[in-house]
């Protein structure tokens, strides 16, 4: 604390002599000050680690107790284990900051709270290990948080600067950083995830719902049931299996889905969509990208302001649809016995009317009936498909439609 008043009151000195206008005096007077102040923080790192310590304390605890941590700030480890019992250890802290570290068990929770006042123990770090089935709730205002093992009970874990990973889950889950990546196993329960500047990677995701969200990032998920809500606003996104009615958008980027069990709803604003297979139906937008759908077993709606769209359906008995392209060519593959009536239509403006031979409907089935009009700028054609069913249609402009036998 002196040598923080004798710092001010050379800062104080200095001003004077500034507004005095003796510049030579203050140039010797400021290297003195900024060697001072290097000699200063040399001795505080030093004095820092010699007075730094290690404090350790354990509680008897049953499974299906709480622990409740409030960190500022601070690194946290936590590890399930097949003890009755909590033990923490708090690595790297100020004596002088003990005063402001609480450990205490309250009822069948375990308290920490730790508030350090002058930012003396950046470094802190803390280790917990607690039964397998146990309900974390943890915060920390500037630290990484790791959770290993796998553990049963509702986990909410929070920070706001750091990274957060975890093991496996089964129970309630909450996650959520300001400014880090996600990493996260298996989890089973009711599914929060979210992360305001970072990627997030997750296993299988089960339960009733799944709130998965990025500001800035990449989404990748390996599977994802029940109601799945993913979003990304600067990111692509890649998902293996979604079990569930889902939904997934990104701002910034491109949405990958390899199998759709149920009805899927995709858009961005600036990419691609690719999706492998979809018994349910595919509801699919993008701004200004290809759309790419594969093995689609029910209704779809397609729409892109600019790209191209390949549609592959399946089954024979066809559910209806449409297929929107503002400025690109459509391709579509039906099997041979599909039942279907597919109405095509190509947009050509007036002032490309007289160039309107170069825009064609090409299909591997036979017409119903077509139309080729200059006058009205379109070039359409209706195919009742082995007798006709729900109707698909099929709209572009400046382009041509393919419609193809599988």
């Amino acid at each position: 604390m002196k040598r923080s008043k004798t710092i001010f009151r050379t800062v104080l000195l200095l001003l004077f002599i500034a507004y005095s206008g003796n510049y030579a005096f203050i140039k010797t007077e400021g290297r003195k000050l900024i060697k001072s102040r290097v000699e200063h923080q040399k001795y505080s790192l030093n004095e820092r680690m010699q007075n730094q310590q290690e404090e350790i304390k354990s509680f008897p605890a049953a499974k299906g107790d709480d622990l409740e941590m409030r960190v500022s700030p601070g690194d946290v480890s936590l590890f399930a284990w097949d003890k009755n019992e909590v033990r923490i250890i708090v690595k790297g802290i100020d004596k002088d900051d003990l005063e402001n570290l609480e450990m205490e068990k309250q009822g069948n929770k375990i308290i920490v709270r730790y508030n350090s006042e002058w930012n003396w123990s950046a470094d802190v770090k803390f280790e917990v290990s607690f039964p397998s089935e146990f309900n974390l709730d943890v915060r920390t205002t500037g630290g990484d948080i790791k959770l290993e093992g796998e553990i049963k009970g509702e986990v909410k874990l929070s920070t706001n600067g750091g990274e957060i990973s975890t093991g496996n889950i089964s129970g309630e889950t909450y996650l959520n950083t300001m400014g880090g990546d996600i990493e996260v196993k298996d989890i089973k329960g009711e599914i929060t995830i979210k992360t305001h500047g970072g990627d997030i990677t997750a296993g299988s995701l089960d339960g009733n719902s799944a709130n998965v969200k990025t500001m800035g990032g990449d989404i990748v998920i390996q599977k994802a049931g029940g109601k799945a809500d993913i979003q990304t606003f600067g990111g692509d996104i890649e998902i293996g299996v979604l079990d569930g009615e889902s939904r997934v958008e990104t701002f910034g980027g491109t949405i990958s889905v390899k199998e759709g069990k149920k009805d899927l709803e995709l858009s961005t604003f600036g990419g691609n969509i690719i999706v492998g297979s979809s018994a349910g139906s595919v509801n699919a937008e993008t701004k200004g990208g290809n759309i790419k759908v594969k093995n689609a077993a029910s209704a779809i709606d397609i729409r892109t302001q600019a790209g191209r769209i390949e549609i592959e359906l399946t089954g024979d008995n066809l559910k209806g649809g449409k297929v929107i392209n503002e400025n690109g060519e459509i391709i579509l593959t039906l099997p041979s016995d599909a039942r279907v009536t597919v109405i095509a239509e190509i947009n050509v403006p007036a002032r490309w009317k007289s160039d309107d031979d170069e825009f064609r409907i090409v299909s591997d089935f036979p017409v119903s009936d077509s139309d080729k009009t200059a006058t009205n700028g379109t070039v359409s054609g209706t195919y009742e498909i082995n007798g006709g069913g729900e109707k698909l249609i099929l709209k572009t402009k400046f382009d041509n439609i393919y419609i193809k036998k599988k």
